[in-house]
């Protein structure tokens, strides 16, 4: 009776401790929330629209009073700014590469590329592309609200295609066999006249 007991027990905290999930993040102070404010609208004019996206999820928690609607309101409007792009890498050959390194403007935006399209901000900016020791920069413009805009990078040249060595065919030189032409018959000759008749 008691190990039934202490099983029930355990499954009962077992099950206590799956529906709480994670621990939640740390509550903000006012202060965190002015800040979180401050730098979303600093962020926004700088157009670095995902950083200020997370100070306003910071400032939308219910702990930061009146400053939480208004956050919420910014993050949800950042959310629809918010410019993503597909890139589709491939190497010379044509095929499609996954395992590439993908940074912009020397800040790291994948470690690999799964077909998902990745948050990038407004402007003109330089992308990285590093696979198999290659590597690859191109510079795109950015606009705001473009979702989903689908780029091809190509890394390195394609593999040269090798033939078989032939030999060259040499035709022998021209025989042309030079014959004589025929000389024409000779007119007959007149037999020396002896006198008599």
């Amino acid at each position: 009776m008691r190990m039934r007991w202490v099983q029930s027990t355990l499954a009962l905290a077992m099950f206590a401790s799956v529906a709480r999930g994670a621990p939640a993040d740390p509550v903000p102070s006012k202060q965190d929330c002015i800040d979180a404010f401050d730098k979303e609208q600093a962020l926004r004019a700088q157009n670095k629209l995902r950083a200020a996206r997370d100070a306003a999820r910071t400032c939308s928690a219910s702990a930061c009073g009146k400053l939480s609607g208004e956050c919420g309101q910014a993050a949800f409007e950042l959310e629809k700014l918010i410019p993503t792009v597909v890139f589709e890498v491939k190497d010379g050959d044509g095929h499609d590469l996954s395992a590439v390194k993908v940074s912009m403007d020397g800040t790291k935006l994948a470690d690999k590329l799964d077909g998902a399209a990745l948050e990038v901000d407004i402007g003109d900016h330089e992308f990285t592309f590093d696979a198999n020791g290659q590597s690859a920069k191109q510079r795109f413009v950015i606009r705001e609200g473009d979702k989903v805009r689908h780029e091809r990078v190509t890394l390195g040249l394609p593999t040269p295609v090798i033939t078989p060595a032939t030999t060259p065919v040499t035709t022998p030189p021209s025989t042309t066999a030079v014959i004589d032409p025929p000389k024409p018959d000779a007119p007959p000759t007149a037999a020396p006249d002896t006198g008599s008749s």
